[in-house]
């Protein structure tokens, strides 16, 4: 790009107003390094760094990417007023700067400066990158009592806060307040929706927000695609593909990106592949729809014969890539390869993909690997330091793993929601379930036991440690529970053979209007099998298609096959098996012999007693 011409201004009274129109000029074109020539002549000619003038560099910083040098602004500016604080605290939370957003606001209140609706749009967007609830919630109270909580852009951050924050009823309630919407507003919500897991009510909302006259953006087919992409639906991802061509997006390759990965999760993966293959031009973000598709159908040689087409097109792969394709990667030599690549490529210092390396060499079973590369980081951060403990832990390193987690927190490195269900997982592993209580100290100090993962990971690790009762009092503890938290607490009382609470617990999910899934199945129709219940059995096996839409898999043909074989109803089981609708193999057969077994140790230790 050609450098920008720097004249001098001719009069010192318009020096602010020229200066400050060439920053503007450098934002717009993301231009930072032109950005710092203007600064140095600003500091050369002595013009005094004001409000004005230092808000224009500040913003110029902070957009460019350069958040350092805007704090340093910032900080030596001559005079702040409301702009410059809302223009640094915009910075920080644009550029992921969640907790510096929120210090910067703390300051602000401390010297007097009261905020505006602007703060705290900045303060909402702050609070979603951190997922900070309790914070958006007293930022909300301030907003009522500057009476802009409908003003649409406010309303808009209100819902983009509590959708990040997983506090979906919040986030429909400060919906439903806003006296306008526009496609901000629809996308804010559709996209709480996503967030949240709630896939349905997010085409809902999609199809009503058609139903009232709002022409939707690029943005909003994302996100819908994604629900789609979640829910498997490919009729239904058909009609929005003829949506998106209706809506003038068919040749936008952010939104074929998603069109080309929503039909490859959705199974079909020839569509999504001539999807491709007809566009005239594409980009990075469309291989990286395609690699992702094959990554997530287990196909990892196309997903890499993919990425190997991306380099010799000449295309530069980004961040995105690399981390689908290290992912993708199962095999050690091939991990090699794409680590000297990662060395070679602009984004070595990325900490966050050294994390993802280093998952990638254990995947591969080289720990060693992994734990020399994390060793020769000096920047640590949560990210690497969650991977290296999930490594050590998925490989057995229990002792390494809780070395680590003490480590971290010794080098100020805070723990987020999922760090503690690896370690959570290191102490299962041990059977030591007094570890896993300081752990549990620990996420109560750090205000984090609401958060669905850290309450599956207690749960969890109190089952497996024999805990049952710490295991069910921490479950009654945790305000929300998912579909996740309640197979975990089935399957702790099944694991440990109480069977009837498992049952009982089956009951109180439905009573809450939990749907169940496969797995919950799995555990309820074991829990039947140690009662014998064998008509229960029968009445929830039937339902898993008739009512719940579920395909029984071969975990539920074998629960169903040693619950009868456990009861005596051999040669029901042997019809049950004649019946299947899948190939018998090898395990059902042996799951039949075990049971018969069983039934004949049983009857012979009946006749010797009846011959004592």
């Amino acid at each position: 790009m050609a450098a920008l011409a720097v004249p001098i201004p001719v009069s010192p009274n318009s020096e602010s107003t020229y200066y400050g129109t060439v920053l503007i000029k450098c934002t717009k074109l993301n231009s930072v390094a032109e950005g710092k020539v203007i600064h140095a002549q600003i500091i050369k000619h002595g013009f005094e760094v004001g409000a004005f003038l230092g808000n224009c560099l500040v913003n110029m910083y902070s957009k460019c990417g350069s958040i350092k040098d805007a704090r340093s602004v910032f900080d030596n500016m001559a005079q702040q007023n409301l702009v410059s604080w809302n223009v640094m605290i915009a910075g920080y939370a644009q550029q992921g700067f969640g907790e510096e957003a929120l210090n910067l606001f703390e300051d602000m209140q401390w010297v007097g400066m009261m905020a505006n609706e602007y703060t705290f749009c900045s303060f909402l967007k702050a609070c979603a990158t951190l997922t900070a609830l309790e914070e958006g919630n007293q930022a909300h109270c301030h907003i009522v009592k500057l009476g802009v909580q409908q003003n649409i852009f406010m309303g808009s951050a209100l819902v983009d806060m509590y959708g990040k924050c997983s506090s979906i009823d919040d986030a429909h309630k400060a919906f439903e307040r806003l006296s306008e919407r526009n496609v901000v507003s629809w996308n804010a919500m559709i996209a709480a929706y996503v967030q949240c897991g709630q896939m349905k009510d997010a085409l809902k909302l999609f199809s009503k927000m058609l139903t009232e006259g709002i022409r939707p953006s690029h943005v909003t087919f994302g996100f819908v695609l994604k629900a789609c992409s979640s829910l498997q639906t490919v009729e239904q991802g058909k009609q929005l593909h003829a949506c998106v061509f209706k809506s003038g997006f068919g040749l936008h390759l952010f939104v074929v990106s998603a069109v080309i990965l929503m039909y490859m999760k959705c199974g079909s993966i020839d569509c999504g592949r001539q999807l491709f293959d007809g566009m005239n031009k594409v980009d990075v973000g469309l291989y990286n729809a395609t690699i992702q598709g094959y990554a997530d159908r287990e196909q990892y040689d196309k997903a890499m014969e993919f990425f190997c087409q991306l380099l010799r097109t000449g295309m530069k792969p980004n961040e995105i890539t690399l981390a689908i394709v290290f992912k993708s990667c199962q095999a050690l030599d091939e991990a090699k390869q794409l680590h000297a690549y990662f060395i070679k490529s602009v984004y070595r210092g990325n900490v966050s993909l050294v994390s993802a390396v280093v998952t990638m060499y254990a995947r591969c079973g080289a720990i060693d690997y992994a734990g020399q590369l994390f060793d020769t980081m000096t920047s640590k951060d949560v990210v690497l330091y969650t991977a290296i403990l999930a490594a050590y832990t998925q490989k057995a390193y229990i002792d390494e793993a809780l070395r680590l987690f003490i480590q971290m927190q010794h080098q100020g490195v805070k723990p987020n929601q999922f760090t503690y269900p690896t370690v959570l997982s290191a102490c299962a592993s041990l059977a030591s379930p007094e570890v896993g209580k300081q752990v549990h100290s620990h996420i109560i100090k750090m205000g984090v036991m609401s958060d669905v993962f850290v309450g599956n990971g207690l749960v969890d690790m109190y089952a497996k440690c024999g805990n049952i009762e710490n295991a069910r009092q921490t479950f009654d503890r945790i305000p929300k529970h998912d579909i996740v938290l309640w197979n975990v607490m089935i399957a702790g009382y099944v694991q440990h053979e109480y069977a009837e609470a498992a049952l009982q617990v089956f009951e109180e999910m439905q009573q809450f209007g939990i749907k169940p899934n496969h797995i919950t199945f799995v555990s309820v129709l074991s829990a039947c099998s140690q009662l014998g219940l064998v008509g229960l059995g029968r009445r929830i096996f039937d339902s898993l298609t008739r009512v719940y839409g579920i395909i029984p898999s071969m975990e539920h043909y074998i629960c169903m096959i040693k619950l009868l074989g456990s009861a005596g109803s051999l040669y029901e089981a042997e019809d049950f098996i004649k019946n299947l609708p899948i190939e018998q193999g090898t395990l059902i057969k042996n799951t039949l012999l075990h049971a018969r077994r069983n039934n004949e140790n049983r009857l012979s230790d009946s006749f010797s007693r009846c011959n004592r």
